[in-house]
């Protein structure tokens, strides 16, 4: 199964309720596979608690190399979520 999430999925588990080892566990998960976006992974390492998942993020999410979909998506979203990259959720998982 291919799991395109925001970054308030990982933040959540990483600043909001402070468990980063259940965000290991589904990282790890052999029938998860995760992928994400440049914006969005500049999002999470800007959480506090990144540098426990750092190793399990850079080994389980895979970055997905796109053209930039922003400018197709401009209409329907805000610049601030442009720049958060819920853009890239969106693009990915088309």
């Amino acid at each position: 199964m291919i799991i395109v999430p925001n970054s308030t999925f990982y933040i959540c588990f990483l600043d909001d309720i402070n468990c980063p080892q259940y965000l290991i566990r589904i990282l790890d998960h052999e029938g998860f596979e995760f992928l994400t976006g440049k914006k969005i992974l500049e999002e999470i390492k800007k959480a506090s608690g990144y540098q426990f998942v750092r190793k399990n993020i850079e080994e389980k999410v895979r970055i997905f190399e796109y053209v930039a979909y922003s400018e197709i998506l401009r209409p329907f979203m805000s610049l601030e979520e442009i720049k958060k990259g819920e853009d890239e959720v969106f693009a990915i998982s088309s």
